[in-house]
């Protein structure tokens, strides 16, 4: 999601930054992150660290989520890099959403995977008798996400898809080269490197009608034609989204905002803010970043579930 990986910004800004404007980036976001509001100094130093340590060592680090289970950083790896930088939960309103609504037993879907922190986290959170299914076609990232899952021996609550998302089947150009903001292309992207994958609607990869209670979707504006194929799953569609909106990427795949809440409000859902600190759901009507989708007729039991789970205190060690 867009709240994090801050190292991207190399990818998307390129020659229009200097290396000063971004690393003076990375240091405002670390120091701002709520993750850190704690211990920003002692952040920043393990940010530095972790960029010394690229440098020198160059090999992966085991970091320890609260709970127990382990995220393999490698260090070329943006969203490892933003795990060091933001106390793990990068995505800090997202996760710790998550972290408060999934129960044992959940069904999950991670819609861009990248290196799977999110899917080990649900993985984590719905337990040996839940499940999750994460997309992700480039191969090098599914290649992580598989390690990280054998890592914590998920093996049995994960299924990985190595295929992209939209609302037909078939096949398309990849782009591999941006990390973080890998995606189908745009007309921005012809000088960059890409892959074919597989497209697949998700309602003809996930074929059960089991309830699905979360899904995480960050596919680089592409959630429209995400969400104009997963219209049969009919009553297993998920109770919550969360999800990314980049109009700039939007526009570029002729879409909008308004566009995906209006998909949204068809198919019954309503738009909602998540405040952390309130540990409520709070409407809007305009675009924000990340944005939650909640089933109309779901609603009550999102919040009771909310109201259940009050804010948990991260207590377990950094590197093991």
């Amino acid at each position: 999601m867009s709240s994090g990986h801050p190292s991207s910004d190399v990818n998307e800004v390129g020659a229009k930054a200097t290396r000063l404007q971004i690393v003076r980036r990375i240091v405002r976001r670390v120091l701002g992150h709520p993750g850190n509001a704690q211990a920003p100094v002692a952040a920043l130093t393990r940010a530095v660290a972790w960029q010394a340590y690229k440098r020198i060592v160059g090999r992966p680090v085991d970091v320890c989520f609260p709970g127990g289970f382990l995220v393999r950083c490698h260090p070329d790896s943006n969203s490892a890099s933003s795990v060091i930088y933001f106390n793990r939960l990068f995505d800090w309103d997202e996760m710790q959403f998550c972290r408060r609504f999934l129960r044992p037993g959940d069904r999950a879907l991670d819609i861009g995977g990248n290196i799977g922190v999110y899917t080990l986290l649900m993985a984590h959170l719905v337990g040996e008798r839940g499940h999750v299914d994460v997309f992700e076609p480039f191969p090098r990232h599914a290649a992580r996400i598989r390690e990280n899952v054998s890592l914590n021996h998920f093996e049995s609550r994960v299924t990985i898809n190595e295929v992209a998302l939209s609302d037909a089947d078939g096949e398309s150009l990849f782009v591999v080269d941006r990390d973080v903001s890998n995606r189908v292309p745009t007309s921005t992207d012809a000088a960059a490197a890409k892959i074919t994958v597989a497209l697949r609607r998700l309602d003809t990869v996930v074929a059960s009608r089991e309830p699905i209670a979360f899904a995480k979707l960050d596919v680089e504006g592409l959630e429209a034609a995400v969400l104009r194929g997963a219209r049969g799953l009919g009553v297993a569609a998920p109770m919550v989204w969360v999800f990314e909106t980049n109009e700039g990427l939007l526009q570029k795949r002729g879409t909008s905002f308004a566009e995906i809440a209006r998909l949204f409000q068809e198919t019954g859902y309503d738009l909602w803010d998540f405040d952390v600190d309130a540990n409520e759901l709070r409407a809007v009507e305009g675009p924000r970043a990340n944005l939650f989708a909640v089933k109309k007729d779901a609603l009550g039991i999102v919040q009771q579930r909310l109201s259940s789970s009050p804010p948990p205190s991260p207590s377990s060690p950094w590197f093991r």
